[in-house]
């Protein structure tokens, strides 16, 4: 049976009995020392392994196209000097269903590094709205995320909570949403110009929102002496950090981004502030505006003060 038939109607039974055959005959060859024979199979292998990839799949019946030719070229040329190498040095042929698992996640992981990621974005993005193509890009676009292992993790002193779990995976859940319904807004000049930059921002507000969402509410007031750098720190007012992300991002006189560093526009107020609250550590945050770190505090604790009236009266009530 040609693996053409195998990967048109991806009979499975089929696929794993043809590269069960396949191991067997690249095995012999390497024995015999038959080279070009030998890579002709393994190359029929690969191909094979590849009918079932997980991403750039064919959409409607049309050949590969742009970056996704661009990945599937590059897991196949991963593929082919690993299986080359381990039919030639191993001395048992590998359980296939365990070892097609296993080389799929490895090769596609190994080349979703961040600029094939904001290529699959990029993609997504020039598509038309509403269209098929859009659809499949976006599909394509959230299956790579998943798969690249690149998404933030929570803590390991906190992965052990049940509670924890469901949080995180809700939060990637709206995360993903977010990206298939406003891809739009993804600037691939911001967030250090790397696209997980992005995402993984967008990760980590949506999960202090669910963190708040699903936590007991907590109402304590700010007190006399506090400004923005200390509710940043407070563990126990998540409400609180959740009004004030809302009030800054609002922005609705444009207060917040309007006070920034000299000639410097992007490292606004607005921008540091949200930044901090996310979590983000001052070294991210420096590195992202290209500024020092203690020209970065200094700017956020002189306009912190000058706020604080400000944040009180909003919230005191």
């Amino acid at each position: 049976m040609p693996v053409s038939y195998i990967f048109d109607h991806e009979h499975s039974n089929f696929r794993q009995e043809k590269l069960k055959q396949l191991l067997q005959q690249a095995k012999k060859q390497a024995k015999l020392e038959q080279q070009e024979n030998f890579h002709i199979t393994v190359e029929e292998i690969v191909d094979l392994v590849l009918c079932s990839r997980p991403i750039c799949r064919l959409y409607n019946g049309q050949p590969l196209f742009g970056i996704y030719l661009e990945i599937y070229d590059q897991v196949r040329g991963e593929l082919l000097p690993t299986i080359t190498k381990q039919i030639e040095q191993s001395n048992q042929l590998p359980q296939t269903h365990q070892w097609l698992y296993f080389l799929q996640a490895s090769a596609f992981q190994s080349v979703l590094y961040d600029a094939n990621l904001k290529k699959l974005a990029l993609a997504a993005q020039s598509t038309p709205p509403n269209s098929g193509l859009r659809s499949y890009a976006l599909r394509e676009l959230v299956k790579a995320i998943k798969l690249s292992q690149k998404l933030i993790r929570i803590r390991q002193q906190e992965s052990s909570s049940q509670f924890e779990k469901l949080i995180y995976e809700e939060a990637v859940t709206e995360t993903l949403a977010y990206i298939c319904t406003k891809i739009e807004l993804y600037d691939s000049e911001r967030g250090n110009k790397k696209f997980m930059n992005w995402v993984n921002f967008k990760l980590e507000k949506t999960l202090i929102q669910c963190r708040n969402q699903y936590s007991n509410p907590s109402t304590r007031e700010l007190y006399s002496g506090s400004d923005l750098e200390n509710i940043v720190h407070q563990k126990n007012t998540p409400n609180l950090s959740e009004l004030l992300y809302q009030y800054i991002e609002q922005d609705s006189n444009n207060m917040f981004k309007s006070v920034f560093i000299k000639g410097n526009p992007q490292a606004n107020f607005q921008q540091i502030a949200l930044a901090r609250l996310s979590g983000h550590s001052w070294k991210e945050i420096a590195q992202e505006l290209k500024l020092s770190v203690s020209s970065l505090s200094s700017f956020f604790q002189r306009n912190c003060r000058k706020f604080k009236p400000l944040f009180e009266k909003e919230f005191k009530s």
